[in-house]
Order: structure tokens, then C-alpha cells, then sequence
């Protein structure tokens, strides 16, 4: 149904833990800027230069701050890609990666449930309690 109708994308991602903002395109995908997880994705040939590119410079700049991992991580640099060009995430979610050992977190990890909530409406729910918590205790 994607491929049906949406003539024009770049890159489609076929699982992901996707958060705000994002457009609904229709019951198929949405129109994603901040999604995350290597998982599993379609390229256009088009785009595979532009994908290289952010791949490399973000290495490059991982290497150079490697305590900075959440800034260049391969998962996390590609948002700019996402904000500027066409990537979208196929709805409805249904595949999450297996719980395993994480580079990047450097330990266990289990995303299936961030994986299947789009909107990660309760996480951010939990975000806003937390920082008006610290709000509270700095007065």
C-alpha cells in the first residue's frame, strides 16, 4: 500500500522507535524526523550517495568525540537526513528489534516497546512530570 501511494520517498523505514514530530500520510506510513534504530530499511539508488555521506561524516565525527555518542551515533545522525528529505516509517508498527547487547549503550537492551508506540505519548508524559519535578526542587 506504501509503494501504491507514495510516488516520492527517499528512504523507508520498516521498523523504528519513532518520536514527535512526525506527519500522518495515511494508514500506511508517516512522514518521519526524529526516528531512530538501524533495524531495517529500503533505499532509493538515488539517495545511497546522500545515505553514505551522513554515514561517514558521522563516524568521523564519533571518532574524533567518543564520549559524544548520542550526538553521532549512526541512528541519531541521520536526523538531519530525516528532517530534510523524504524518509518515512511504515505504519502499522509491528517489528521491533531482538533484546541485545548494545555499542552504543554499552549493555542489554530491549526497544520492542518503544518500538511500537508511535507517538511515545506516556514517554513523553514522563519527560514533562520529570522536568517539572527538577523544576520544583530548584526553588
Amino acid at each position: 500500500k506504501f509503494m501504491a501511494t507514495v510516488p516520492r520517498w527517499d528512504m523507508v523505514l520498516l521498523a523504528g522507535n519513532n518520536s514527535p514530530p512526525f506527519r500522518v500520510v495515511n494508514d500506511s506510513c508517516v512522514q518521519v524526523s526524529r526516528c531512530q534504530t538501524t533495524t531495517a530499511y529500503i533505499v532509493q539508488a538515488h539517495y545511497y550517495d546522500a545515505l553514505i555521506a551522513n554515514y561517514r561524516e558521522g563516524i568521523h565525527l564519533l571518532m574524533r568525540n567518543p564520549t559524544q555518542k548520542t550526538n553521532y551515533a549512526i541512528d541519531r545522525y541521520w536526523f538531519e537526513l530525516q528532517r530534510r528529505d523524504r524518509w518515512f516509517l511504515i505504519t502499522p508498527l509491528s517489528v521491533v528489534q531482538r533484546e541485545d547487547y548494545s555499542d552504543i549503550e554499552q549493555c542489554i537492551t530491549n526497544y520492542g516497546q518503544l518500538m511500537l508506540d508511535l507517538d511515545k505519548e506516556q514517554l513523553m508524559q514522563r519527560h514533562m512530570e520529570h522536568a517539572k519535578m527538577q523544576m520544583r526542587l530548584k526553588k
